[in-house]
């Protein structure tokens, strides 16, 4: 948490250490945000990491300092008595014990743009106490390069011990001197214990670090034969790779260690992280006293970034012959689980940062809650596997666990930029390249083009590097990566520089059969900028005198630098006319300039991402009907290469018409990406994208890309009214299947604002249909029984009886849920009657969602038979569409009717398979009514560990995306867990805010059950 003095300026870090809102903070810290340190002195704290937005800001007030003694430290008590959602209490304890044990932290310190920063380092021992200072216990000495101004009143985490020992107190400035530079110290926690702060410590042994044993025979060990690998988008090794020794070593540590299960590996772009993975897995599979792998699996989620396609690809690594298209997605999560304990795999997940939130409060966290989800399982999993993660952001969302590590990538040392220079090929003293090094903060990508731009226009002499300015101090990285393009390009040829720019429009790597097909031709005439010379005749004899004289030398003289100059003259020409051995020799300049990589074992062309963007600026700014035509043919490209659609779709075999849907809305062919989107990707009313798939998230994606420059806020750009109304309703209805209601709630409003006379009956009935849902998952009751009679009435006019089906079964739940159960079985009877009239032959229970309800109806009502047999027969239809979203609420209903039987282990075996399926899928409300149905029901059986994890993991989701139905609903659970716990005051505050909340929404049976909370409160009082 931050501490904030004048203007909101955080002056600091502070943590939690008690469920009533106790802080721990720094004096000095308070002093800086307050200018006075004494009890009842009152600052502001903001919680980044707070579930609800409107629970970040408080205040807390001093409530315990020393007086008569100087350790910097001081307790605060927050402004409310509980804790806002989502923050947990650190456990403290003495840093006796934690010499050199391994620790980790986070803090407010700032990194130019980035400010909330983990640190990590070791724990070296107790310093003595300086004789200006009376201090209750001598400070904690610590070893770190992370610790700054900011991280003042942060926690010092003992990996090992798994306890917070101290508190970040004080950085050593050594001035320009490297003695001593990383060194700071930590207030002991075990002063926290003394008068007037009175804190309770646990109790907690030290456990040794585990000694790593990689031999225990004795015997010389070998690699294993037969290694399986996918390195499909794994760069290739670097010929001219340098350094960084020490930190090869360091990952060889961790690999041999079993209690590390992650390891992430973050900096800058350009820092090198790819090709130091790939050299550091080199090494590893050629170094015979290291523990070998039983696979290698790489994944680029800068080429890929599609979390689904990457489970299915790990899946068809992990288990070679199986068919992902006819297993569930909770089963794939499910097999990949499994055989990870089966072996030491190795899994490398690159460049990670596209999936990461990229500013903010939650800078760093996870954007895909699946993948958040299957990375935090592999932390906590009992296995021998391990993963090696790059980014560019902290993963924050795996901090909390001692099987991840923290290592930062940092610059290269002035030994290893030299060597690097003279690797690509320059030229000069050791002092003329150190102090490229030095200006350029060695900056690995940038000295790479630095390199290979003095190698090839001024043959390697390094005193041509005045041309390009050194950066200044405040030069943020990334620009200066841009300011060296800018002098590449000075010096591209034409061709090249054509080539680069179309190379940019491309999202996934490029094969080289691309090349003819979209490279060559593609350019109706050249770049703007030039302007073939008008020459005369006799201009045009000598120049041929001249081309005849070069292919002269050039045939009796052969001379490789000579070569290089005719190729470069030849590549002044227009790519459109380049063919054959030119077009190949433009290639291998591209790849020598490190401009572009090629990955052999995938057979395909990338380019770093800092350099795809600056040569995608140029493609939006200087192009325009070109740009177009770049994109229109990429999208035919992908057209012709998808195939045919498959029986039984993934999402892998979704992304080339995916790809196309994207470039033809660059094209500004929007009714075409419509149509491609329509037919390929949803499949028509199959809608396999959503509802097999159940992928709501690329669902979303795909719907901005037809609005101007992804702009919701305007029109979409499809031609009929039909289409536009189909896009703004799919973008609501794919937000509120992603979790984010308050996001989706303005696209239903807006429809029935922009065509309030519109004749479209069935499409206005179907949006009042999905209004009515998102209200009632807001609360919003009377709003969701208005939305839904509107959605009857219009169904009516329209002459839908399947649009009437689904509002008669909204307004029966919407009446249940106000508790007038006599309507809602007048309503579900209509329905069921209405189904039979549709489809005679069809089983008698209401199907989808509106069996889903029906049950859960008729089971709060007593009907418990009658809601098996409806909840048996819809999951035996759902499961043979392979519908995942339906089928795991159907097994969460039988888990809950085996709950009021108590059939345990038949109610355990529903719920697992419901929360499997609901884990492997995008759809927020499925997830967590897994989470709360399998809570209450070991809350209700009294254990309460299982029952914290589920609730508290619900919680989240709910306060998060603003489901105040569910989170009514969770409460009231989790008073149960808290009164089997024997808490009866957390007890009562959860049950006491159920029933307001209940209260304020018309919630009936919220009210019900947050009083029966209270009623067995009043029983144990």
């Amino acid at each position: 948490m931050q501490i904030r003095g004048v203007n909101n300026v955080i002056v600091g870090t502070g943590f939690v250490v008690s469920p009533t809102g106790k802080i721990v903070t720094c004096c000095h810290v308070v002093r800086d945000a307050g200018g006075q340190v004494a009890e009842g002195v009152e600052i502001n704290v903001y919680f980044p990491k707070a579930i609800k937005s409107e629970q970040k800001a408080h205040t807390a007030t001093v409530t315990a300092c020393f007086l008569d003694h100087d350790d910097d430290v001081v307790v605060l008590q927050l402004d409310t008595a509980t804790l806002p959602d989502g923050i947990e209490p650190a456990i403290l304890g003495m840093a006796e014990g934690s010499a050199g044990n391994k620790f980790r932290s986070f803090g407010y310190r700032r990194l130019q743009n980035y400010q909330g920063l983990p640190a990590h380092g070791e724990i070296v021992d107790f310093a003595e106490s300086p004789e200006t200072r009376i201090l209750h216990s001598d400070p904690v000495m610590l070893n770190s390069q992370h610790i700054d101004s900011g991280m003042s009143g942060s926690a010092v985490l003992d990996i090992e011990r798994n306890l917070v020992v101290g508190v970040i107190a004080e950085t050593w400035d050594s001035g320009e001197s490297e003695k001593d530079r990383d060194t700071s110290f930590a207030v002991d926690c075990r002063v926290l214990a003394f008068d007037p702060m009175c804190l309770p410590l646990a109790d907690a042994p030290s456990t040794p670090q585990p000694t790593i044993n990689s031999n225990p025979t004795g015997e010389q060990p070998v690699s294993q034969p037969g290694i399986i690998s996918n390195l499909n988008n794994a760069p290739a090794p670097l010929e001219e790779w340098v350094g960084r020794a020490d930190f090869l070593k360091t990952l060889n540590q961790d690999w041999a260690d079993p209690n590390c299960s992650i390891v992430g590996l973050i900096g800058f772009g350009g820092e090198g992280k790819s090709s130091l993975t790939r050299r550091w897995l080199e090494d590893l599979l050629h170094d015979s006293s290291l523990p070998q792998p039983t696979g290698v699996f790489w994944w680029g989620f800068y080429e890929k970034n599609n979390v689904l396609e990457f489970l299915e690809a790990a899946l068809e690594f992990l288990v070679p012959g199986i068919d992902p298209y006819k297993v569930t997605w909770a089963e794939k999560v499910n097999f990949i689980h499994g055989m990870l304990k089966s072996g030491r795999y190795l899994l490398i997940l690159d460049g990670l940062e596209v999936l990461q939130q990229e500013e903010g409060d939650d800078y760093g966290e996870l954007t895909n809650l699946e993948l958040r989800d299957f990375l935090r399982e592999f932390a906590a999993g009992k296995h021998e596997s391990f993963c090696l993660i790059n980014s560019r952001a902290p993963l924050v969302d795996l901090i909390d666990f001692t099987t991840y590590t923290h290592r930062d990538v940092e610059r290269l040392s002035q030994e290893e930029g030299r060597t690097l220079l003279r690797k690509v090929g320059v030229k000069g003293a050791d002092n003329e390249l150190n102090k490229i090094v030095a200006d350029w903060d060695g900056y690995a990508l940038v000295l790479s083009l630095l390199g290979a731009y003095l190698v090839d226009v001024h043959d390697g002499n390094v005193k041509y590097i005045r041309e390009i300015k050194p950066p200044t101090a405040s030069e943020p990285r990334y620009e200066r990566v841009q300011r060296v393009l800018r002098r590449y390009d000075e010096h591209l040829t034409q061709a090249e520089k054509e080539f680069l720019t179309i190379f940019s429009a491309f999202r996934l790597a490029v094969p080289p059969s691309l090349f003819t097909s979209v490279f060559q031709g593609v350019l109706p005439g050249q770049l703007p900028g030039y302007r073939p010379p008008t020459i005369s005749a006799l201009d045009v004899l000598f120049l041929k005198l001249q081309s005849f004289y070069r292919w002269l030398i050039d045939r009796f003289f052969p001379n490789q630098r000579r070569e290089a100059v005719r190729l470069k003259r030849q590549l002044n020409a227009p790519l459109a006319d380049l063919r054959g051995r030119t077009f190949n020799g433009m290639i291998l300049r591209l790849l020598n300039y490190r401009i572009l990589r090629f990955y052999p074992e995938a057979n395909y062309y990338t380019m770093h991402p800092l350099i795809s963007a600056h040569y995608s600026q140029r493609l939006q700014k200087n192009l325009g009907v070109q740009r177009k035509e770049i994109h229109q043919r990429i999208a035919d490209y992908y057209l012709k290469v998808a195939g045919p659609i498959p029986e039984k779709p993934s999402i892998e075999s979704l992304v080339f018409p995916i790809e196309a849907v994207h470039h033809l809305c660059c094209a500004g062919s929007y009714d075409r990406g419509f149509d491609v989107f329509w037919e390929r990707v949803l499949q028509g009313t199959s809608l396999v994208l959503t509802h097999e798939l159940d992928a709501w998230d690329v669902s979303l994606a795909l719907m901005v890309e037809f609005f101007p420059n992804g702009d919701t806020s305007q029109e979409p750009q499809v031609s009929t009214l039909a289409e536009k109304y189909w896009i703004l309703n799919n973008v609501g209805l794919s937000l509120m299947s992603v979790g984010r209601l308050a996001e989706a709630l303005p696209f239903y409003e807006r429809v029935i604002s922009m065509y309030p006379s519109t004749k479209d009956w069935l499409n206005m009935s179907i949006l009042h249909h999905n209004l009515a849902s998102l209200y009632a998952f807001l609360g919003k009751l009377e709003a969701s029984a208005d939305a839904a009679r509107k959605a009857f009435n219009l169904a009516c006019l329209a002459r839908s009886e399947t649009s009437q089906l689904g509002s008669l079964r909204r307004q029966g739940w919407t009446a249940h849920l106000q508790g007038d159960n006599e309507m809602a079985s007048v309503f579900f009877q209509q329905a069921e009657a209405l189904q039979r009239e549709i489809d005679p032959s069809s089983k008698l229970y209401l199907s989808f969602l509106l069996g889903i309800h029906q049950a859960d109806y008729l089971l709060r009502v007593g009907s418990k038979d009658y809601a098996r047999q409806v909840a048996e027969a819809n999951l035996e239809i759902y499961q043979r569409k392979n519908w995942p979203a339906t089928v795991s609420n159907y097994y969460r209903v039988l888990g809950d009717l085996d709950a009021d039987a108590r059939q345990n282990e038949d109610a355990r075996e529903h719920y697992s398979e419901a929360l499997k399926i609901a884990r492997s899928i995008s759809e927020r409300s499925i997830l967590i009514e897994a989470l709360l149905a399998r809570g209450r029901w070991a809350a209700r059986r009294g254990d309460v560990a299982a029952a914290r994890g589920d609730l508290e993991e619900a919680l989240n989701y709910a306060c998060t995306g603003g489901y105040r139905i569910y989170e009514a609903d969770i409460r009231v659970a989790l008073g149960w867990m808290h009164l089997a716990n024997h808490n009866y005051s957390a007890a009562t505050v959860e049950a006491e805010k159920a029933r307001l909340m209940s209260d304020e929404m018309g919630y009936y049976w919220g009210r019900v059950d947050a009083d029966e909370v209270l009623q067995a409160l009043k029983q144990n009082f």
